[in-house]
């Protein structure tokens, strides 16, 4: 089980290998070098990188701008006055993958550069959780190959915001508040992949979205809030469902372009936000426990010509009546059914406009409680149930 020090370049051809043993792979010397295994298959073991020139710049390993460029590691460590840059252009991946009794599997006392690379934490540990490191990422994998939980150790915001993909992928759990403090991340695309977990229960995290979300697997919302904000152009929102692992708690779209809902009907156990561009449920069912705020964005039913039978149901909560505010907004189809005894009033701010059936099954529609006194416009049928009621306004 040798240790081994490299002071110069390392290239590992398509037919090169190398099998680690316990010692340590120490990059050191006093002069930049490159680092390039195309192999796909080697794992280094424990990797140093410890290079001692007076000069900052000089202590440096980057990534060769090969085309499928990997760094298998099981634990590694950046040194004080050290870098690490994994390059731009390719893609290349960096694997934290060791196997035993550790939970902090990459140290980082230097500079980490991240190029457009995707760091993959295949780790696991027998002890206990993995810790993720907080540092700056493009895109950031969970992809262990038995059940792991990999725990936040703080915001990926700001200057730490991943400039790439999220994936939680399967055996994975991503725990977001995995102590008493809860952390927000930013991403580009958030994917949930089948028997994945992005745990948020008990977290009031700031998840926040500039592309796609999809969810295959789990997404325990918690008290956090979702934000996709998409500046132009379109970003999807597939739920997965609805219910227990699919269902919001807070959503806003805060972007200039366009919120689609794509093949699954949305559940939000707190508040809707529109509050700039445009949300496309797309023919697409919404149920909204919580407020619903529409101002300074457009909602449509779906924005492609033809029927639909889009509908958005109000109900309810066991902490406070619901407050809609339509900002002269139209619904397609508009049902309430708050079963709540205490709390099943939906009131009613701005006009209401219903392009099709108004259902109240259960639940008060108060028309008053907001002084704006609404008019209320019904293209379709009207259905008010034994459980229904309506408190008028002046409108």
């Amino acid at each position: 089980n040798p240790n081994v020090n490299t002071a110069g370049n390392v290239s590992i051809g398509t037919n090169g290998s190398v099998t680690k043993g316990t010692g340590t792979w120490t990059f050191d010397g006093t002069t930049a070098t490159t680092f390039e295994d195309i192999s796909a298959s080697n794992s280094l073991g424990i990797v140093v990188i410890n290079k001692t020139n007076a000069t900052p710049a000089n202590n440096k390993v980057t990534f060769t701008a090969t085309s499928s460029n990997d760094m298998r590691v099981d634990t590694l460590t950046i040194s004080a006055n050290n870098t690490l840059d994994l390059n731009t252009g390719t893609g290349n991946i960096l694997y934290l993958a060791n196997a035993g009794a550790t939970a902090t599997v990459l140290t980082v006392n230097g500079v980490f550069t991240p190029g457009d690379s995707t760091v993959y934490y295949e780790a696991t540990n027998s002890a206990g959780n993995i810790n993720v490191v907080t540092i700056a990422y493009n895109g950031l994998s969970f992809s262990p190959a038995s059940a792991e939980t990999y725990d936040l150790t703080g915001n990926f915001i700001d200057a730490n915001a991943l400039t790439g993909n999220l994936t939680v992928d399967t055996n994975a759990t991503l725990d977001v508040r995995p102590s008493t403090t809860d952390y927000s991340i930013t991403c580009v695309n958030m994917i949930i992949n089948a028997s994945g977990i992005l745990d948020a229960a008990g977290a009031a995290s700031i998840i926040t979205v500039s592309s796609n979300w999809t969810n295959s697997g789990t997404f325990n919302a918690g008290s956090s809030t979702a934000i996709f904000n998409k500046s132009s152009t379109t970003q999807t929102l597939n739920s997965g469902g609805t219910g227990a692992g699919k269902a919001f708690n807070n959503l806003t779209h805060s972007g200039a372009g366009t919120l689609q809902l794509s093949t699954n009907n949305l559940d939000i156990d707190g508040n809707f936000t529109n509050s700039a561009g445009i949300f496309d449920a797309n023919d697409l069912n919404i149920n909204v426990a919580g407020n619903w705020n529409s101002t300074g964005g457009t909602f449509s039913a779906d924005v492609s010509p033809g029927a639909t039978t889009q509908t958005v149901t109000f109900d309810g909560n066991s902490t406070a009546n619901q407050t809609v505010t339509t900002a002269g907004q139209s619904f397609y189809r508009l049902t309430i059914n708050n079963t709540q005894v205490t709390y099943d009033d939906v009131i009613i701010s701005g006009n209401l406009d219903v392009n099709s059936t108004l259902t109240i099954t259960d639940g008060n529609l108060d028309l008053i409680t907001a002084a704006t006194d609404p008019n209320v416009n019904t293209a379709g049928n009207v259905s008010i149930g034994t459980n229904g009621s309506v408190t008028k306004g002046t409108g």
